[in-house]
C-alpha cells in the first residue's frame, strides 16, 4: 500500500473515532496500528514530515538546487561535490547563521533525488588541451542560443564580463625617430610597474559598466584618489591578479545593481572565462538567486570566443601605451604614479571602447 494512500486510512479512521466504543476498536476495523492512531491523536507527525523538518534544506531549497545543478551541466559546467555542497551551505545559511552542511549530506541529498547523480566527467584528449576544438566553441555557442531561448533574453540583458592587466609604468617597444647612427634607441621605463587588473563588462547591445581596478597591495590608500578622479570601484590584491573575493564582489556590487531589470523575473546571462579560482560557490550561488544564467566559455579560447578579448581588449592596451609613452620616469613616487595610471586607462579606455567596437 502508497503512503499516500495510508495516510488517507489513517485520516479517515480518524474521523469516524467518535463512532467506536474505543481507539482499539477504530485501529481493528481499519486495520491500523493502535499505537499510530494514538500518536497521531497526540500530535505526531507522519515520518518523512518529521524528516524534512530535520533536514537541513528545505524540500523547496533542495529542488532548487536540484534544478541548479541540472542547469550547469547543460551549460557546460556539471558542478563538482564540493561545489555542490558549497552551493547547499549558501542556501542554508540564508537566515540560518548556525547550520552547517555535512561532508555526507551530498549523497544523501542523492539518494533523495534520483534525477542526479555523481558520475565521471569526459576528459578532453591531449591535443585539446592545449587547442580550441572547433566542437567545444560550436557547443557553446548552441548552449547560449538555448539559453537565450529559454529565458527570452534580449540583447540588452546578455552580458560579457573578463578582466586586462597592465603594470602600471610599463611602456612598449615601438618605432621613435632618433639619429642615424644608432640602430636603436633607449627608452625609458618607469621602475615602479606592479600589476594592475581591470575588470571590465559590456552588453550585446553596446552598454558599458563601469570598471573595476585592482592594484597591487592589502588596502587602498585615499591618497591615490584626488578629486577629479573617475568615480570607478578600486581594490587592492596582493598579486594584483583579481582573485575569487574581488569577483563576488564586483557581482554583488556592481553587476547587478547596474544591471538589474525592472522586472526582476527576468533572468540575465553573463559570459566569463571557466576559472575555479574566481569562480566559487557563493558566486554561482549569487548569481542564481539573482536569475542570473552563468555561461561558461571552453578553455583555451578566450582568444578566438571572448568578446571582449577579441573586440576591445587589443585596442585597448595598444592607446594605453601609446599615453603612457611620456610619463615614463624613475623617480615617480607611489601615490602619483597610480594617479597617472588611471588618468592614462581611462583615456585609453574612451578610445577604446566605443559602440563600434563593442
Amino acid at each position: 500500500m502508497q503512503k499516500s494512500d495510508r495516510e488517507m486510512l489513517i485520516e479517515e479512521a480518524l474521523k469516524k473515532r467518535p463512532d467506536f466504543a474505543s481507539i482499539r476498536a477504530v485501529a481493528e476495523a481499519y486495520g491500523l496500528p493502535e499505537s499510530t492512531l494514538r500518536g497521531r491523536m497526540s500530535g505526531k507527525q507522519e515520518i518523512h514530515e518529521a524528516k524534512e523538518n530535520n533536514q537541513k534544506l528545505s524540500p523547496e531549497q533542495e529542488r532548487e538546487l536540484k534544478n541548479w545543478i541540472l542547469s550547469e551541466e547543460c551549460v557546460g559546467r556539471a558542478p563538482t561535490r564540493r561545489e555542490v555542497r558549497g552551493f547547499a551551505q549558501c542556501i542554508a545559511a540564508m537566515g540560518q547563521d548556525d547550520v552547517t552542511i555535512g561532508a555526507h549530506w551530498v549523497e544523501r541529498f542523492l539518494s533523495r533525488y534520483p534525477e542526479v547523480a555523481k558520475k565521471l566527467s569526459r576528459v578532453n584528449e591531449a591535443h585539446r588541451v592545449t587547442q580550441v576544438s572547433k566542437e567545444a566553441i560550436q557547443k557553446t555557442y548552441e548552449l547560449l542560443d538555448n539559453c537565450i531561448k529559454e529565458h527570452s533574453v534580449g540583447m540588452n540583458r546578455i552580458f560579457n564580463v573578463d578582466q586586462t592587466g597592465v603594470a602600471e609604468g610599463r611602456t612598449r617597444h615601438g618605432k621613435v625617430i632618433g639619429t642615424r647612427l644608432t640602430r636603436y634607441s633607449t627608452v625609458a621605463q618607469s621602475d615602479s610597474t606592479t600589476w594592475v587588473s581591470i575588470t571590465e563588462c559590456i552588453s550585446a547591445a553596446g552598454r558599458i559598466i563601469k570598471p573595476l581596478v585592482t592594484f597591487t597591495g592589502t588596502d587602498v590608500q585615499q591618497q591615490w584618489f584626488p578629486d577629479n578622479f573617475p568615480e570607478w570601484p578600486y581594490g587592492c590584491s596582493k598579486s594584483g591578479w583579481v582573485n575569487s573575493d574581488i569577483m563576488l564582489d564586483w557581482l554583488e556590487h556592481i553587476f547587478l545593481p547596474e544591471t538589474t531589470p525592472q522586472d526582476r523575473s527576468l533572468w540575465r546571462i553573463l559570459i566569463l572565462d571557466n576559472l575555479k579560482s574566481q569562480l566559487t560557490a557563493k558566486f554561482m550561488y549569487t548569481a542564481w538567486l539573482n536569475r542570473v544564467q552563468l555561461i561558461y566559455l571552453p578553455a583555451n579560447s578566450t582568444q578566438v570566443t571572448q568578446p571582449l578579448d577579441v573586440g576591445v581588449f587589443g585596442l585597448l592596451k595598444t592607446f594605453f601605451y601609446q599615453e603612457t609613452r611620456g610619463f615614463a620616469t624613475f623617480n615617480t613616487t607611489a601615490p602619483v604614479q597610480k594617479q597617472r595610471f588611471i588618468q592614462v586607462y581611462k583615456v585609453a579606455r574612451d578610445k577604446a571602447f566605443t559602440f563600434e567596437n563593442i
